[in-house]
């Protein structure tokens, strides 16, 4: 996903970017509404994880850049899984 440094990357634009370069261009609209409804559901998932388990406070804590850090490497494995064919 491309993220300038004066633009903030927003759920759309990390849609638009999954489907331009993971969807079948020909991809039906049945396809499309359902890979984005599943995209989008796991990005809400993802948002719940990550508030509900910060630190209470307005300052981030080293529990919570190791929390991040955490998610973060779970998703870069199930990458590497996809792109191996094991997921």
């Amino acid at each position: 996903m491309k993220n300038m440094s004066n633009h903030r990357s927003t759920v759309r634009d990390a849609w638009n970017s999954y489907r331009a370069s993971v969807m079948p261009a020909n991809a039906p609209p049945v396809q499309i509404q359902e890979c984005r409804r599943a995209f989008y559901a796991g990005m809400e998932c993802l948002m719940v994880a990550i508030m509900g388990g910060l630190d209470p406070g307005s300052d981030a804590t080293e529990g919570d850049l190791d929390y991040v850090a955490a998610l973060h490497q779970e998703l870069l494995n199930f990458a590497q899984d996809v792109r191996a064919g094991r997921a």
